[in-house]
């Protein structure tokens, strides 16, 4: 308990510094802080801190995912930056067919497997640690799943993100991005709104993009059948397929 709280009062004054430079962020239109990924890799405490808190908020609009995606003909989903992992733990305990990997950093694929466990889906859903911009991830996925990924990588990271999912997808296979995405007037819904100014003072290039920016860099990988489907909640969800 006492080992939580310690972490919790970092936290506490780690996001208070990161605010106060909102600002200076603003004017230079630069995060002042280290990014989430440099957090994640030189602390590996916060991240698994992190980890468990973000999963919360994830497990409600993981349900929503289930019940509005067909998995029917998914055999194998990578859920890239899987985080916890519930996304991939509730689709495969809705579809008894689907093999899952939850590829993220080492620390984080610790906690994902904690919840592996807890929801006894081991024969499905395993983890893979490693840095997707440096490391070969499997092929041959039918689906891939990036949630609440692309808004802590600038414009281009994610450009490189896509491509990479391009290749390790197979033919016809499909991409499910899910965010806080912007209407293309750039400043609606609101949460989506304020949340890219969190990402600008706490991310290096981080952001919420507008549906339009990230059909452009899909149609630029060569993905087809790009489509919006709103969930219930500030997340929203664009699929594509495959060439």
């Amino acid at each position: 308990m006492a080992r939580v709280f310690q972490h919790s009062l970092m936290n506490a004054k780690r996001t208070y510094m990161t605010w106060s430079t909102l600002k200076e962020s603003i004017l230079t239109n630069e995060s002042q802080s280290e990014s989430l990924e440099e957090k994640f890799q030189t602390d590996p405490d916060f991240s698994i801190l992190f980890t468990k808190a973000m999963n919360n908020n994830a497990i409600a609009t993981a349900s929503m995912l289930v019940s509005k995606i067909d998995f029917s003909k998914t055999k194998k989903l990578l859920d890239l930056g899987g985080g916890s992992g519930i996304y991939s733990i509730l689709i495969a305990k809705s579809n008894p067919h689907i093999e899952a990997i939850v590829y993220d950093f080492p620390s984080v694929c610790e906690v994902a497997q904690e919840f592996i466990n807890k929801y006894k889906v081991n024969s499905q859903v395993c983890v893979m640690s490693g840095n997707l911009f440096k490391d070969e991830l499997q092929n041959e996925m039918t689906d891939i799943l990036i949630a609440q990924v692309l808004h802590s990588y600038s414009l281009e990271e994610c450009k490189k993100i896509l491509e990479i999912a391009y290749e390790v997808l197979t033919d016809n296979g499909r991409i499910l991005i899910v965010d806080f995405f912007l209407n293309n007037d750039k400043i609606s819904p609101l949460y989506s709104t304020l949340f890219s100014l969190n990402m600008l003072v706490g991310s290096k290039g981080g952001n919420s993009y507008y549906y339009r920016e990230i059909s452009k860099l899909l149609t630029d990988a060569d993905f087809a059948d790009i489509n919006i489907i709103d969930l219930p909640g500030p997340s929203s969800l664009i699929s594509a397929i495959k060439r």
